[in-house]
């Protein structure tokens, strides 16, 4: 699985320069399209290594002390008041939105994190007044959507906390099923030529502007796009640093990227929902949750444009991969010691 993220991710990355270079336009490094998937596979890596130091050694051990000070770490700086920041703007990614999709992550994390074995009375207290903190963030910060999209993904840690499934497909099911069904309202939505008065008061005319002008760009080079940056010098909306994006991954990479990025984008996303397919329950419920709330709210907003929310979706990935492979070689491992001649 590794090797398919570092592969799609590296074809990811190809085309942004190919795009670069058939629009004539100059390769930084510090672009979105280049650090974010960086940040995701670096995220997804690092979870993997972090799930790893839990599982081993084997229960009763206690977790590594850097461990959960990473962990908490996480939600503290997602907390009211602590005010670190990484990017201009509200503490700690500079976006409200992208701030409540981060507490989003974390809040899956750590409850990954109380599915594990490594729990005194303590330390389930702690993480689980952690979880509820976590909820809180998402509110806190403000954004309707991230709110909205939240709700599930809360009920799912619940229930998997409190009743675990035994099957992940069918929320893998559920979760592509949802992103398909809101793509189809998202495109309606962003084609219509005049919206709702309901839609424009949730997402604001400005933002109708903007997929709009997406639209237009995209619509002038629909195979390989504008290439990056692009969007910005078509947007009349540019010279305020909130609105230099289209408040859409979709628009946006269809507009810079063409048609090619976007199928390579679809690459990407199928490969967080496999990770959902081949990991055991309720892991892969909690993964595909939060997997699907990630891009349900990427669809209308730029949230992946924050290096940190790519780092936190990316934790959250490896850490149920990893987690969930060990308690399945585990159960082999127990099938197998029965079978075996005593």
């Amino acid at each position: 699985m590794d090797t398919a993220w570092i592969t799609v991710t590296a074809v990811w990355l190809i085309w942004v320069l190919l795009a670069s270079a058939l629009n004539g336009r100059p390769v930084r490094l510090d672009s979105v399209y280049v650090v974010a998937p960086l940040v995701l596979v670096a995220g997804v890596l690092l979870g993997r290594v972090a799930a790893k130091s839990d599982a081993d050694p084997p229960a009763p051990a206690p977790r590594p002390l850097w461990l959960d000070a990473s962990l908490l770490f996480l939600l503290v700086a997602l907390l009211p008041g602590v005010g670190l920041r990484l990017a201009p703007g509200p503490p700690p990614l500079g976006y409200p939105n992208a701030n409540s999709a981060a507490a989003i992550q974390v809040m899956v994390l750590i409850a990954l994190v109380l599915l594990g074995a490594h729990h005194d009375r303590w330390s389930r207290t702690l993480y689980t007044v952690a979880l509820a903190a976590s909820a809180f963030a998402v509110v806190h910060h403000g954004s309707q959507a991230g709110i909205l999209v939240a709700i599930p993904v809360a009920l799912a840690v619940v229930v998997m906390l409190v009743r675990p499934s035994r099957r992940s497909w069918w929320a893998v099911a559920l979760g592509v099923s949802t992103l398909v069904g809101a793509v189809y309202g998202f495109l309606r939505l962003a084609t219509a030529s005049a919206w709702p008065d309901l839609a424009v008061r949730a997402l604001s005319r400005v933002r109708q502007d903007l997929w709009t002008t997406a639209l237009a760009l995209w619509s002038r080079s629909p195979v390989i796009g504008s290439g990056p940056g692009s969007f910005a010098e078509a947007n009349p909306y540019a010279v305020d640093a909130d609105l230099v994006s289209a408040h859409s991954v979709a628009l946006q990479v269809a507009a810079e990227l063409g048609l090619v990025g976007v199928v390579i984008l679809i690459l990407l996303i199928v490969l967080g929902y496999l990770v959902g397919v081949r990991i055991s329950a309720p892991h892969g419920v909690l993964a595909s949750a939060a997997w699907t709330a990630l891009w349900v709210h990427s669809l209308m907003d730029h949230l992946l444009d924050h290096p940190g929310m790519a780092l936190v979706a990316g934790l959250v990935l490896g850490w149920a991969g990893s987690s969930a492979h060990k308690i399945r070689d585990s159960e082999q491992l127990d099938v197998a010691q029965r079978e075996t001649p005593g």
